[in-house]
């Protein structure tokens, strides 16, 4: 029992002093406009990092053309550099660093360590990766720069397959304050220009559409910034059907996006669908919806009141005089007889 408690106690002195060694204030520094985010060091003279990502150099000027949103390309790569502060308080130490690469998944998929030992001159820290469309995403990618496996500083940038203006991207983080709103629509009113009929069950039939009106809310918070977005279409178990995307330019206002499918007896079954709204690759909004198989309606019979009707059997009916002979309900088989 007392070895017990001895453990405990050990375990809970190590978690302390675990907690206490950290260089870093918790709380990061966050630079809105380029996606830069900072873990200040505790220690007036400790190192930090600054990020600068690039797509190449200025041939005319010999600096690097420096960016925060990329345009997938089979040429095309994402270059960093970063640069140390305050690295001349510690040339006498041993130093371990890691660059780590995020895609908008929040997975790592390429990483870089680079160990500076005493005495050396601050070398150049540098990376890049290829962002050819078959290779990467599009999405909301970090760079992350570790020294000693503590997380110093991380920047964003914005991978399309078009190009934007990196200075009308940033704050990313904004998208996440941005929801849709989704109305499924049945008709559209001609001489108004109104939307009735909304509802979210669909017969399946020639000709017939399936139709959606999307509007962004708090969408005036990106006002003046590149807005990238998709809309998927997707059923029962989850597989797209159909997808659009949408591009708002630095210059447009925010307004009602409309998207529609198809939904004829050759392209659609009948089930469960869901209508998906992303945003920067942010899920903002999501909304289902049903087809239903074709219903063909049943000819109309009129049967006014009044009206009956009389049934007689017969083995023959004389044309001359226009009536039935042999009335019965007894009838013996025989040939040639009806």
């Amino acid at each position: 029992m007392m070895r017990k408690q001895l453990n405990i106690l050990l375990i809970s002195i190590f978690s302390l002093l675990i907690s206490n060694c950290s260089t870093r204030n918790e709380t990061p520094l966050i630079k809105q406009d380029d996606g830069s985010v900072f873990y200040a060091p505790k220690d007036a003279n400790g190192i930090n990092a600054e990020i600068i990502l690039y797509r190449g150099i200025d041939e005319s000027t010999g600096l690097p053309i420096i960016k925060d949103a990329f345009t997938t390309s089979s040429k095309s790569k994402v270059y960093a550099e970063i640069k140390l502060k305050n690295y001349q308080y510690h040339r006498d130490k041993d130093l371990m660093l890691h660059i780590d690469w995020i895609d908008p998944d929040g997975n790592s998929f390429f990483r870089k360590r680079l160990d500076i030992l005493p005495g050396d001159s601050l070398p150049e820290i540098k990376s890049a990766i290829a962002v050819q469309p078959e290779k990467r995403d599009t999405g909301l990618y970090k760079l992350r720069v570790y020294l000693f496996r503590e997380q110093i500083a991380e920047k964003n940038f914005l991978l399309t397959s078009y190009n934007v203006d990196s200075a009308k991207v940033f704050p990313a983080d904004i998208s996440k304050r941005i929801s849709a709103k989704i109305s499924f629509i049945k008709k559209n009113g001609k001489e108004n220009g109104t939307i009735s009929g909304n509802d979210d069950v669909f017969m399946i039939k020639d000709k017939a559409k399936a139709r959606a009106s999307i509007n962004l809310l708090n969408g005036n918070l990106y006002q003046g910034k590149e807005l990238d977005g998709d809309i998927l279409w997707v059923d029962n178990r989850d597989s797209t059907v159909f997808d659009k995307s949408f591009h708002f330019s630095s210059n447009d206002t925010i307004s009602e996006i409309k998207s529609s499918i198809s939904i004829n007896n050759e392209s659609r079954q009948p089930g469960k669908y869901k209508l998906k709204v992303y945003l920067y690759n942010n899920l903002i909004g999501e909304q289902p919806f049903e087809l239903i198989p074709e219903q063909k309606e049943k000819p109309k019979v009129n049967n006014p009141k009044g009206i009956k009707a009389e049934i007689i059997f017969a083995g023959k009916f004389d044309k001359k005089s226009n009536k039935y002979i042999n009335v019965s309900d007894n009838f013996k088989i025989k040939d040639k007889a009806k």
